[in-house]
């Protein structure tokens, strides 16, 4: 699959062809806002109380499911985001590809929905905080939002999932497909008004 879904460039950086952000270069000014990687995507529904449905995703995984609203749990094979009480949204690690050829193997495939629905874009930098400020109305400071958790909120209008990732200046920003080029182009604006 990757090799359909993704070229390499000279950088070494990996686009998702035919994502509406291939092709558009990393601005880096003096925010960095780039395309994620590709990541093999699952949306996983169930129960926490349902043993046998933990205890498989534990399995398939190889983390445990976060149980709180905004938590993530990074594992070698996945990190798991906890979106809702009985949803979470699984991202795979660059290289990982157990999660996507094991989903099948699910004891409840319904439980599972293998999805590449959101877009990645990666915004970093001393002021990326000060820019999502601006488009965002949730307090970033780190005592709300911290390190290795997430939030789901509106960027400017439109539905994003944004993942403070592992320095407290880098984030991931989920966003649909249809969408992303819009806050890209947002984005990039505000990156380019920093300086």
């Amino acid at each position: 699959m990757d090799d359909l879904a993704t070229i390499t460039s000279t950088d070494g950086f990996n686009p998702t062809v035919g994502s509406p952000l291939f092709g558009k270069k990393a601005v880096e000014h003096p925010v960095s806002l780039r395309q994620a990687e590709f990541e093999g995507k699952v949306i996983l529904r169930g129960d926490l109380s349902d043993e046998a449905f933990v205890e498989s995703c534990q399995t398939l995984l190889s983390v445990s499911l976060p149980d709180r609203v905004g938590d993530v749990v990074e594992g070698a094979l996945c990190s798991v985001i906890c979106l809702g009480p009985d949803e979470w949204l699984t991202v795979e690690t660059a290289g990982a590809s157990k999660l996507l050829s094991a989903a099948g193997d699910h004891p409840n495939p319904k439980q599972i929905v293998v999805s590449d629905y959101y877009c990645g874009l990666d915004l970093s930098g001393d002021l990326a905080t000060h820019v999502l400020q601006k488009v965002v109305a949730i307090d970033f400071d780190e005592a709300n939002v911290p390190v290795g958790t997430c939030v789901q909120t509106a960027l400017h209008n439109v539905p994003v999932i944004i993942w403070r990732q592992a320095d407290a200046g880098s984030y991931r920003i989920y966003v649909r497909w249809s969408l992303a080029e819009y806050v890209w182009d947002l984005l990039a604006d505000l990156v380019l008004s920093e300086g």
